[in-house]
């Protein structure tokens, strides 16, 4: 996934500050995983939310 991308969806004060600290994170932390994963998927809804409202 873009770095953009990435940042657009967690911003930036959720975002792991290195792909170590995320692997770190995924691998080793399963409730922080399980919470970004969680904002990523409410952030998704929200984005596409907003998008989709007229204008």
């Amino acid at each position: 996934m873009a770095n953009h991308i990435v940042k657009y969806i967690f911003g930036n004060e959720n975002l792991p500050k290195s792909l170590d600290k995320f692997q770190d994170v995924k691998y080793t932390d399963e409730t922080e995983y399980g919470i970004l994963k969680a904002q990523v998927k409410g952030m998704t809804y929200y984005n596409k939310a907003v998008l989709n409202e007229p204008v």
